[in-house]
Order: structure tokens, then C-alpha cells, then sequence
């Protein structure tokens, strides 16, 4: 598919210029992953190069607002911006909207979307139990058979992989709202790295070359 677009919305954790002196984050929040993915955007930025696609990334903290979350969504704003000046909150509504649009806009009939995630090892005591995980919707058969054919690969590769883990693929994200918008055209998965291997460059190279040649052959 020559329509193929990259994308990370945890990719900062900037706090925008115009909020620093009306919110307060503490700097070990911010940083962590309540603040952005570690990892994710220098992954999606080589699997970008990879596939010769165009990528698109969020330039502010999911702390501020959250990229990867629908609008009546409440858990789109954080504790820190939850009651914000309604004329900061717009701006920055205005912002997230612009984001989806720039990806909404190259939509030609057909899309094959990849957004870049990581999770943490631990979470709440339970440790998660893979290096890397696709997020899709089982009844999209052309999203299904890239999974089934991705994960395949990697187990011979002896990469734990696993399939609509730690999250669903039909929770509210990005790529479940552009399915909704978009059709039967676009086709969309969400790619989430342990935080274990994101610098681990075999693993990486590893999934990433694997996902190139399911895409390209």
C-alpha cells in the first residue's frame, strides 16, 4: 500500500509556553510515563524512514491534553488542565483538532495507518509479559491478517509479541476514531513497545524490519 502514514501522539512532554505559569507539573510526573512514551518517538521516526512515510507527532505532554483520546472523552485533559481557562483549553482543542486533520486530509480512499506507543514494564503490580504488542480491531479483516502475519513472523524471531494487550484495539484512540470517520478504506493499527526494549536497537531493528516486510512485500 503506497498511502501509509506514521504517527506518535505521546511523543513529548512539553508543557506549551502559554500554560507554564498557570499550571504546575512536578518534573518527575512530566517526565514519566504519565507525561509521554518513552521510546516512542524515535521508533516511529525509523519506521517512518523505513516505510518512506510521512509521520506526524503531538508536540505537547498528554499531561496537557491527550492526542491519542476523543473530545468527549474525559480523561482527554489531566488533573493539571482539567479546569483551565476556557480560552487556554479552545487553543489547545484548536491544536489537537489541527493534528487529526493534517492525517484526516491525506486520506485518498485508502490508508494504512501505524501509531507509535510504549507501556511500562509494571503496572499497578503486574508485570506485562511482552516485548511488543499490535492493537486492532478483530473485525477488520485486512488489519487482522497484517497482525496475524506480523506476529507470526516475530515468534519465530523469538519475540514475545501479542495481540490486542495491555489495551483493546477498540478502546477509544486515535486509529478507532478514524475508523469510525474514515471507512472501510483505512486501515488502522496502534504498535506498542515495552518500555523494557526501547533501547534494546536488536529488538527494535527486529520488529521494525519484520513490520517492513509484511508491509512492502
Amino acid at each position: 500500500m503506497s498511502n501509509i502514514i506514521i504517527s506518535c501522539e505521546h511523543a513529548s512532554h512539553t508543557i506549551p509556553d502559554f500554560l507554564q505559569k498557570t499550571i504546575s507539573i512536578p518534573k518527575e510526573v512530566q517526565t514519566s510515563h504519565r507525561g509521554f512514551d518513552l521510546g516512542a518517538m524515535a521508533i516511529a521516526k525509523k519506521l517512518a524512514k523505513k516505510l518512506n512515510a510521512p509521520f506526524y507527532h503531538a508536540k505537547v505532554s498528554r499531561l496537557i491534553i491527550d492526542y491519542n483520546r476523543s473530545l468527549h472523552n474525559t480523561s482527554i485533559w489531566s488533573t493539571y488542565t482539567k479546569n483551565i481557562d476556557p480560552l487556554y483549553k479552545q487553543r489547545l482543542i484548536n491544536e489537537y483538532q489541527s493534528y487529526r486533520n493534517q492525517i484526516i486530509k491525506k486520506y485518498n480512499g485508502k490508508m494504512l495507518h501505524f501509531s507509535v506507543h510504549s507501556f511500562t514494564p509494571v503496572l499497578n503490580k503486574q508485570v506485562r509479559n511482552c516485548d511488543f504488542a499490535l492493537l486492532y480491531d478483530p473485525q477488520k479483516k485486512h488489519e487482522v491478517s497484517i497482525v496475524k502475519q506480523v506476529k507470526t513472523l516475530l515468534h519465530h524471531k523469538k519475540i514475545i509479541c501479542r495481540r490486542n494487550y495491555p489495551y483493546k484495539g477498540t478502546s477509544d484512540g486515535l486509529t478507532t476514531s478514524l475508523r469510525k470517520r474514515l471507512g472501510k478504506g483505512y486501515i488502522g493499527i496502534e504498535l506498542e513497545f515495552n518500555q523494557n526494549i526501547v533501547h534494546d536497537p536488536h529488538k527494535i531493528s527486529t520488529i521494525l524490519r519484520t513490520l517492513t516486510s509484511v508491509i512492502l512485500s
